[in-house]
């Protein structure tokens, strides 16, 4: 057992903590490493404060994210790269998220990558070498194979939480994916656009194009969504709002009809496991609800520039250009129509491609990589108490230059917090409660229990490689 820890970056709670959770349960209990899981933007600070033996990062392609790598680096802590998103429609994005065009790429101890063409995209550009290369599956995936799977939140109580009083009426869920267009920090991308454009990395002519087209995505299905809801009143039609998306729009939609709902909280995989039919486009989720077997509708409505899907994405999913081909295609499903097979075996091709194995293994195989990482890291790098000298002093430097910031001395006048953002529209997410994860903990304990493994303390092979 080790004295290792770990410091995981959870860029959005609602999507990534029960993943990310799962992993440092597995990094507890088999090898005696500690996590802390960190979200929001002081990582830098909390990086400083309590320097770890390795920073968990999940995208290297933005400027912070690049800052934050080359921080720990330069102080002696391996980082790691974990993606917390992996559907894109070229592979040019699989080297953004492991840090090409940042340059930080160098300074990763380890890609704990989510399937082999992921892996076969680095090496491919030469990015890192194979013995740098993890191939581990996504940790948030478990929850769709034993023994997690029974941690499914009970239809009844889902319901009665979304606000759905008719428990007996097909569940129609539209999972919603214009998160830079309608991006909760503000509307029209700009943001998104200026953060892109500075990370260099992205052609402003294909920025342009992404939330031209998601703009148009906004309107066309919105339109679809709301008039299949018209049509079937006997229907109960969710939408699931994107977690970097803003809800009110969504809630303006859905005020005009009584069988219409908005849902920006509840976990996806809930929302999933209990639907009867999927409506989305070139999303991740569509992945997700292959894994339950599920019949997924690929929204085709609107004039796009670029299609955000590989062909193989958009073949396991039942494509629709119409709204009457939707309603024809969905009440087809509601009575028993099979998914075509042609479907279900793309969906097995993509997902043996993309997410190597969806067998509850993912998080147990992210654990076995980084521990040995910290072993590593405390076998061949600088001690930990030269590491905590250069994070002292690293720390006392970024003091001083926040102290100088005109913000910060507002609020050392007004005696408000330094986090605490003075603009309230960008307060950031808060942070994850100890008492919440000790609570994921309990129940990932509860599951293996019930299950009862002929050996629970046996260790899986992790695999690198792609092996």
């Amino acid at each position: 057992m080790s004295d290792g820890q770990v410091l995981l970056a959870v860029p959005r709670p609602p999507r990534d903590l029960d993943g990310h959770a799962l992993l440092a349960f597995h990094l507890q209990r088999r090898h005696g490493i500690k996590t802390r899981l960190f979200t929001g933007p002081e990582l830098e600070r909390d990086l400083l404060s309590h320097p770890p033996d390795v920073l968990v990062l999940d995208f290297l392609g933005w400027p912070d994210r690049a800052i934050q790598a080359r921080l720990a680096h330069r102080l002696g802590i391996a980082v790691a790269l974990l993606p917390t998103a992996g559907v894109y429609p070229d592979p040019v994005w699989f080297l953004r998220a492991a840090g090409k065009f940042t340059g930080v790429s160098r300074s990763v101890a380890a890609f704990l990558l989510w399937g082999n063409y992921s892996r076969d995209t680095l090496l491919e550009d030469k990015l890192a070498a194979p013995a740098r290369i993890w191939v581990t599956g996504c940790p948030r995936f478990d929850f769709y194979a034993p023994p997690y799977l029974s941690l499914m939140t009970q239809r009844t109580a889902l319901l009665d939480r979304l606000g759905i009083t008719n428990h007996q009426a097909p569940l129609i869920l539209w999972s919603t994916n214009t998160n830079e267009w309608n991006n909760r920090h503000g509307r029209g991308g700009k943001a998104w656009r200026q953060r892109a454009g500075d990370a260099a990395s992205i052609p402003n002519q294909e920025l342009v194009a992404i939330l031209q087209d998601q703009k148009t995505q906004f309107h066309a299905h919105s339109t679809v969504v709301s008039e299949l809801a018209a049509l079937h009143p006997e229907w109960n039609v969710l939408i699931r709002v994107h977690p970097l998306e803003a809800v009110t729009p969504y809630e303006r939609i859905a005020a005009k009809r009584n069988n219409l709902f908005v849902d920006s909280t509840a976990p996806i995989r809930d929302l999933l496991y209990h639907c009867n039919v999927l409506l989305q486009r070139g999303c991740t989720v569509a992945t997700e609800a292959w894994m339950l077997d599920k019949p997924v509708l690929q929204l085709s409505m609107g004039s796009f520039q670029m299609e955000w899907a590989t062909p193989e994405h958009l073949a396991g999913s039942h494509p629709v250009a119409t709204i009457a081909e939707a309603d024809e295609v969905i009440r087809g499903y509601l009575s028993g129509m099979p998914i075509p097979q042609a479907q279900l075996e793309a969906r097995q091709r993509y997902l043996e491609r993309y997410y190597y194995r969806v067998d509850g293994r993912s998080a147990e195989r992210c654990a076995d990589a980084l521990a040995a990482i910290v072993e590593t890291a405390k076998r061949t790098g600088p001690d930990r108490a030269v590491i905590a000298e250069r994070a002292r002093a690293a720390l006392q430097d970024l003091r001083r230059k926040e102290a100088q910031r005109l913000p910060n001395r507002v609020k050392d006048v007004l005696h408000i917090e330094r986090e605490k953002s003075l603009r309230i529209w960008r307060q950031g997410p808060a942070q994850i409660n100890p008492s919440q994860v000790a609570e994921l903990f309990a129940r990932f304990a509860q599951a293996l229990q019930a299950a009862q493994p002929d050996n629970p303390g046996q260790k899986s092979r992790t695999e690198s490689n792609g092996g």
